[in-house]
């Protein structure tokens, strides 16, 4: 029998097991096979490894945790099951510095935020986490840092160091600093911003008290475009001018005034939009420019020198030029890929870029080719503005129509997580796959056009961790929260821990609450969307979907998501039904 064998055998074929439900059955089975299985998480690491990461590092050790985790995410993912809500201060939000500032123009549109996020674990359990999103909203940084598990507590804080203001001093870019930064110190969070005239600090942030501390000043003498901070226990700083050049700063310096150590330039030809920068890896900088054709230059940094590795140049397609004479193929987004296609390690290898013809291609240093695969929603032509990878999928925010497009990297899905669950029909629907695009149309509380729909761009993404759930997503005069959960996660016997996981409560989600009773920045809005047809389809018209309320879910929604494989607060729309929410 199997619970014969010796531990060994057993640890060898429970990694190849499909999913972690498997693990938990086999589990189940007898005493033996529990302490086997139970035995300091290593099988559920293996699973880990095998299925989502190869690489663990940074992961925290709770391992059946963390795979219960990331398979809900997947199966949420194959099924487009997402739960939207807004972010908005609390009541209680505590002032940093200059409360009410003197301002000196009349913006006649919103802010665009800038965002960045991150978690740690801080206890012994999965429970234990402290979450923390900063964004640019105008002039001021809003700060919420959010602790579960055994102290359960959620601060909001606004900061701003100036007293006189206008659009000149909006944040045009923000960066946390991790736990492990040189820089940092004990109860503080620390934050490099840069605010469109040309300032970029380091300050040190005291929640419990609302202080500040300025630590550093980076000299710079142009309006700032963008910032970019590299990973790594020493990370570098890029400051993006509007000048078109890029300066790099050293963050781990002791000096209060740092000034930089090195400088990319670009060309750029007057009128097109400005180049775009991103660290692909602690060492190596992604720039991405154009003037008679449109290139992303590949750079190393050594010391205090940078060297160009690689360049990937594209020209204009005729055939659009034509259509559209005013479109350019910039590059408008680039996301770096831990891992490759066939799962190995890829640091600073592979990265996505994401174009103004609104294409998205797959580069890899390694391959000769200008690129490995082309990504495109034929129903949407708009440039694109941030692109945010979740493990074999990535999400893309659009230039317009609050347009955000799903993707699956892999060629098929070779790994069903719909078997993360038993089988309630004998004809389970295979996942649809995430070729999906859904529109953020619900305008952010306190807009002053909360009566229409909300039609700008997508401007940024952050995810907190890689075994994050939550996507924030920045669009104008507001941040959008994005949870990746299927509605029988949460609504199942197991609801308490994927609600936990996604900061949700009953009141949020229960089937009969009125959704007026709660406050607008936990009210979950519904979205809508449609299903792209396949670029080989010309002629293929897209299929509408728009989402209904968690309370309102039926034994036919049930039905229907065992039929179709799609979450079940999706509906199909009719062709003559009002459908974009």
């Amino acid at each position: 029998m199997l619970a014969d064998l010796p531990s060994e055998i057993i640890y060898h074929i429970a990694t190849f097991l499909p999913t972690a439900s498997s693990l938990t059955h086999l589990a189940q089975t007898c005493r033996r096979l529990h302490q086997i299985v139970t035995a300091d998480g290593r099988i559920f690491r293996a699973f880990v490894q095998r299925r989502f990461f190869p690489s663990v590092e940074g992961i925290p050790p709770f391992w059946k945790d963390v795979a219960q985790a990331l398979t809900s995410r997947s199966r949420a993912l194959d099924r487009c099951a997402i739960v939207a809500r807004f972010m908005a201060p609390s009541d209680d939000v505590k002032v940093v510095g200059v409360d009410q500032p003197t301002r000196h123009d009349r913006p006649t549109i919103g802010y665009r935020p800038c965002l960045d996020s991150y978690e740690v674990w801080t206890g012994g359990r999965w429970e234990d986490r402290e979450e923390v999103l900063a964004w640019g909203a105008g002039e001021t940084i809003l700060l919420r840092i959010r602790s579960t598990g055994n102290a359960v507590d959620e601060k909001w804080l606004r900061f701003n160091d100036l007293e006189d203001v206008s659009s000149h001093d909006d944040i045009r870019g923000v960066h946390l600093l991790r736990p492990n930064h040189p820089g940092r110190t004990a109860g503080n969070e620390h934050i490099i911003y840069g605010r469109a005239r040309g300032n970029v600090a380091h300050v040190a942030i005291n929640p419990d008290d609302a202080s500040y501390t300025l630590q550093q000043t980076f000299t710079n003498r142009a309006e700032v475009h963008s910032l970019d901070l590299s990973p790594g226990p020493e990370p570098i700083l890029a400051v993006h001018n509007a000048s078109d050049s890029v300066s790099l700063y050293r963050t781990a310096t002791e000096e209060s005034q740092v000034s930089p150590f090195a400088a990319v330039k670009g060309e750029t030809e007057e009128g097109t939009p400005r180049h775009y920068s991103k660290f692909l890896s602690p060492t190596r900088l992604a720039v991405g420019y154009g003037q008679k054709t449109d290139t992303i230059m590949i750079s190393d940094i050594i010391g205090d020198h940078i060297s160009t590795c690689r360049e990937f140049i594209f020209f204009d397609d005729p055939f659009e030029s034509r259509l559209w004479p005013q479109r350019k193929a910039r590059v408008g987004a680039i996301a770096p890929l831990g891992v490759d296609m066939n799962g190995g390690n890829a640091y600073g290898e592979v990265f996505l870029a994401g174009w103004g013809n609104s294409r998205v291609r797959l580069h890899d240093l390694r391959s000769p080719r200008m690129y490995e695969q082309e990504y495109v929603d034929l129903m949407d032509s708009n440039p694109i503005y941030c692109i945010q990878p979740v493990n074999n999928r990535f999400l893309v925010g659009a230039g317009a129509e609050a347009i955000v497009n799903i993707f699956d990297l892999r060629m098929q899905n070779a790994y069903s997580h719909f078997d993360a669950k038993p089988l309630e029909h004998s004809q389970q629907a295979n996942p649809i796959g995430g070729e999906f695009s859904c529109f953020l149309s619900h305008q952010p509380p306190g807009s002053m056009s909360r009566h229409s729909l909300y039609q700008g761009a997508i401007y940024t993404m952050s995810s907190p961790s890689s075994t994050s759930s939550t996507i924030y997503t920045g669009v104008l005069n507001g941040v959008m929260r994005l949870n990746l959960g299927c509605t029988d996660d949460l609504l199942g016997s197991s609801s308490s821990w994927y609600q936990n996981h996604l900061d949700l409560t009953e009141d949020d989600i229960n089937r009969k609450s009125s959704p007026t009773r709660l406050s607008s920045h936990r009210k979950i809005v519904g979205l809508s969307g449609y299903e792209r047809p396949s670029p080989e389809i010309k002629n293929a018209s897209a299929k509408l979907r728009t989402q209904v309320p968690l309370w309102s879910i039926s034994e036919t929604d049930r039905i229907r998501e065992r039929e179709t494989g799609w979450d079940q607060r999706w509906r199909r729309v009719d062709e003559n039904q009002s459908w974009r929410s």
